[in-house]
């Protein structure tokens, strides 16, 4: 090799080095925090992308392309020293995603290979802390997340022998921000894979005894005092895992802990009675303003709620989803005539002159059965009232009887028709996509609602009211 290959060599690594010591000189003068990564997880290409973490969800900061080398950036102005998530943008869960902790010109050096990732080169003591802790709980979150093979019978086994060294887990470090934030996320970690794992498809699913007491013992409305679900990636539904856990393992009046699980969801008052962290209520108030489909609905919520908006952007997404509601009013409900359970034909239009609540449902259907009880409540309700309540189960005709069968056990109340064939020209009339579908048909034949609030809903109530009147 000649003198001036080599000249040109040492010029070539001298300015690789100042440059990698000027941006990095230059990040810290200017709050910026860069981070450095390789990507060699197999069967994954594309970008990998930076969240930041608001109100309990995840909201895109930037892209970096991963390049033939496998290496990905980023140079970003944390808006605060926060918790922030670096993955694949594949699906709203945290499959192949890591938390990770940020103050204005904090370098990170990350490499994610196919099981985890480890940190090489300069990094903070947050994420060196951060690195111990994943270190600890990667089985946990491998058989909840990614190996679903697996069920209760491997997991809790893991869960149990990991839970001392959760429990004693230390990673103290000189930022006392930051501590009192790993304490919260250590806390959801395992909440989060213990919990999905029960709540997701698995071959078989555990009961009763079967839990460890780490289950019994999840306090809801101590954990509701902190900021725990705010600042989670899914903060909110890991909420919801939660909410289910409490109910699982709910007294009954008499304190008995073998009680069966409650079946019925409670309502919005009962669940914002648990929760006290004013911007998680905010939050509750503003999912539920979500799920209402009529001005009617919002007429009953935004008096009763809008106290709970604390945040602008919940006060913004409400008023959004308030000003955007449309009801199709007006338009004549599509005839329709199917077989009653004696066999004879019944027909919408035989109940012109009284609101109808329509049901589609069907015998296999497990979220259609959960709203059973409160159908018969709403029945009960409206009881004498110038309403009909039908229920049309979209069974397949070889399976008239189990749906007969089925009708008469849990005697549902309403008059019950079911489809048999004619399932096709039905499901269109009323771009029926998934049921449980409901609808309300106005007492002069007119579609007040298509795809209307369910029996669960506290909406329900205020759009047959205003019905009848």
């Amino acid at each position: 090799m000649n003198k001036l290959t080599w000249l040109f060599l040492s010029v070539l690594i001298s300015l690789n080095v100042f440059s990698s010591a000027f941006s990095q000189k230059y990040a810290a003068g200017n709050a910026l925090s860069i981070i450095d990564g390789t990507f060699t997880r197999a069967g994954y290409a594309g970008d990998v992308t930076l969240y930041e973490i608001t109100l309990g969800d995840m909201h895109k900061i930037a892209s970096s392309a991963i390049d033939k080398k496998k290496n990905f950036s980023f140079a970003f102005k944390p808006e605060k020293e926060a918790f922030y998530v670096i993955g694949l943008d594949l699906m709203p869960s945290m499959l192949h995603k890591y938390m990770f902790y940020f103050k204005p010109g904090d370098i990170l050096n990350i490499q994610i290979n196919d099981s985890s990732f480890t940190l090489a080169g300069k990094n903070t003591e947050e994420n060196k802390a951060l690195e111990k802790w994943h270190d600890l709980i990667l089985p946990l979150e491998v058989m909840s997340l990614y190996r679903t093979n697996n069920t209760y019978v491997n997991y809790f086994p893991v869960l149990e022998d990991k839970l001392p060294e959760i429990e004693s887990f230390k990673a103290e470090t000189s930022n006392k921000v930051f501590n009192e934030a790993f304490a919260l996320k250590r806390r959801s970690d395992v909440y989060y894979y213990s919990f999905s794992l029960i709540m997701s498809m698995r071959s078989t699913h555990p009961q009763g005894d079967d839990y460890p007491d780490y289950y019994r013992e999840m306090d809801l409305r101590e954990e509701g005092k902190t900021s725990i679900f705010m600042n989670y990636p899914m903060g909110m539904q890991l909420l919801s895992m939660c909410e289910y856990v409490n109910m699982l393992f709910a007294k009954n009046a008499s304190g008995d802990e073998d009680s069966k699980p409650v079946i019925k969801m409670p309502s919005l008052d009962s669940r914002l009675s648990v929760i006290a962290d004013p911007l998680t209520q905010g939050e509750m108030v503003t999912k539920e303003a979500a799920s209402i489909k009529s001005s009617v609905g919002f007429e009953t919520f935004l008096p009763k709620y809008s106290s709970y908006l604390i945040d602008p952007t919940q006060k913004d997404r409400v008023g959004k989803l308030s000003s955007a509601l449309a009801n199709i009013v007006g338009e004549k409900a599509a005839d329709f005539t199917f077989k009653d359970m004696e066999g004879k034909d019944v027909s919408l239009s035989d109940f012109v002159g009284k609101v109808v609540y329509v049901d589609v449902w069907a015998t296999w259907c497990g979220p259609c059965k959960k709203e059973i009880p409160y159908m018969k409540e709403l029945e009960k309700k409206y009881h004498g009232k110038n309403i009909e309540f039908i229920a049309i189960s979209v069974d397949v005709a070889k399976d008239e009887q189990k749906w007969k069968d089925y009708v008469k056990k849990e005697n549902l109340p309403g008059v019950q028709l079911i489809v048999g064939e004619e399932t096709k020209k039905f499901r269109e009339d009323y771009k029926v996509k998934g049921i449980p579908h409901f609808v309300l048909v106005g007492k002069d034949g007119a579609l007040i609602m298509n795809n209307a609030p369910r029996p669960s809903s506290e909406e329900i109530f205020s759009m047959i009211d205003k019905a009848l009147e």
